[in-house]
Parts: C-alpha cells; sequence; structure tokens
C-alpha cells in the first residue's frame, strides 16, 4: 500500500477554467479536492515556464498515481506468471490477452500526459 494520496489527481477545473492559486499556479487535487502540487510559473526570478509546460507538468504529476499502479500491475503479472512455476505458466492466447491490456493501459496513460486523444 502507497503511502501517498490515493488517486486519482486532477488538474482541477471550474465552469472549464483551469483552477489556479492566487499567484497564476496551476493546481492539481485528488478526488476529494486535497491539495496535491502547485505547478509555479516562474521557475526563478529570471525564467518564466510557458503555460503549455506548465499544464505538461501538471499532467504528469496528475498521472502519478495511475503509472504506479500499472507498474505495480506489471511486476505482479511478471511474478505471477512468468515464475517459471509449472502451474503459474501461461497459454499462449492468454499471454497476448495479457499484453494487449498492458499496452492498451500503457498507451491510455501516455495518451493522457501528452494531453492527446486516446480511442
Amino acid at each position: 500500500m502507497s503511502e501517498h494520496t490515493p488517486g486519482p489527481w486532477l488538474i482541477k477545473k471550474r465552469n472549464d477554467k483551469t483552477y489556479s492559486t492566487h499567484d497564476g499556479n496551476l493546481v492539481v487535487m485528488d478526488a476529494r479536492s486535497f491539495f496535491i502540487a502547485s505547478i509555479h510559473a516562474d521557475a526563478d526570478e529570471n525564467e518564466v515556464v510557458s503555460t503549455t509546460e506548465q499544464m505538461a507538468n501538471a499532467r504528469l504529476i496528475a498521472q502519478a498515481p495511475r503509472m504506479e499502479d500499472l507498474l505495480e500491475e506489471i511486476l505482479q503479472e511478471f511474478e505471477d506468471r512468468f515464475d517459471g512455476a509449472p502451474d503459474a505458466k501461461m497459454q499462449w492466447d492468454a499471454k497476448m490477452q495479457w499484453m494487449g491490456h498492458l499496452m492498451f493501459e500503457i498507451n491510455r496513460t501516455l495518451a493522457d500526459i501528452k494531453n492527446q486523444r486516446f480511442p
């Protein structure tokens, strides 16, 4: 069990506008609207992070719980199905079905991070 705030984490919006703090930073919250992270616009006093980059950072942070779940699932599946025990070995069709599911979830997570549509 993870010690971090459970997902999903969201880039909160109100009336189709992204929530931001009083100083203009984007906000990532959990499903209960508890604060997770603030994405700052100023990297330092001489550099400002673009809105596009801020949103990309927020999307990446918001996907962290899902990425952790996916990695844990992959690890568990490898341990359960490929450990060499005769009763744990999968048939070819089952392996391909599991790999298809895994590829779908990875592509869905990457699409969310990159703000792309996924079928």
